[in-house]
């Protein structure tokens, strides 16, 4: 059977792709004069493959196959191939679904108001910025403090398995989509009794029924 194995790669790895190095223990074989008859033991060793190219767009489901470098079997000796599959890291920031990404942007409703633009730092660490007429847009079509906003071709890329063709050099790998979420948080706010005096900051707002009011 081939020998199968985890290989742990960060979201940021897959975006951008990679070179790993591997090391393992597998199983050899030896003879050994066991009461005047030859027997195979099985012994374990250390290996060790020096480059495993991580392409982007790699996911959970890449497997990726190491020719003879797995277990020896007893009789021929031939080795098995090792099977190295992707295990994706889950990342602070993004989640990955499919080819699709999805950022939640935590914004207070004194940045809203305060037109503060969201700014969004990419795996391959460039800046995105959302404006706050964008923002206050997804925000009227949805009558939610909880909306998203689409961004087409910034999400992973699309892994081609013929990309490395003559006919495809030159040419720009695709991505999917980026879903940015955007959760404006609301400061819980004590409610002003008859008689009472007091200044309302900027996060002094309550959602009712989807609408932004006074406290």
């Amino acid at each position: 059977d081939n020998l199968v194995l985890d290989l742990p790669c960060t979201l940021i790895e897959l975006y951008n792709g990679c070179s790993k190095q591997v090391d393992y223990s597998r199983t050899v074989l030896s003879l050994k004069n066991l009461e005047s008859q030859f027997r195979w033991q099985n012994n374990f060793a250390s290996a060790r493959i020096e480059l495993v190219e991580i392409r982007p767009g790699y996911s959970g489901s890449t497997k990726l196959t190491v020719e003879r470098a797995g277990n020896e079997s007893p009789g021929d000796g031939v080795c098995s191939n090792l099977v190295l599959k992707i295990k994706e890291l889950e990342h602070p920031k993004f989640k990955r679904i499919g080819d699709d990404l999805i950022y939640t942007a935590e914004i207070t409703l004194s940045q809203a108001i305060n037109a503060e633009p969201v700014e969004v730092v990419t795996l391959d660490g460039r800046k995105l910025f959302v404006s706050f007429d964008e923002i206050i847009k997804y925000l009227i079509d949805q009558f939610s403090p909880k909306t998203v906003k689409e961004v087409l071709g910034e999400g992973m890329p699309i892994e081609h398995k013929g990309e490395h063709k003559p006919t495809n050099f030159g040419s720009k790998q695709q991505k999917g989509s980026l879903y940015i979420r955007f959760d404006i948080r609301f400061r819980p706010v004590k409610r002003i009794e008859e008689g009472e005096t007091t200044q309302l900051s900027a996060d002094s707002w309550l959602i009712d029924d989807g609408f932004i009011t006074m406290a």
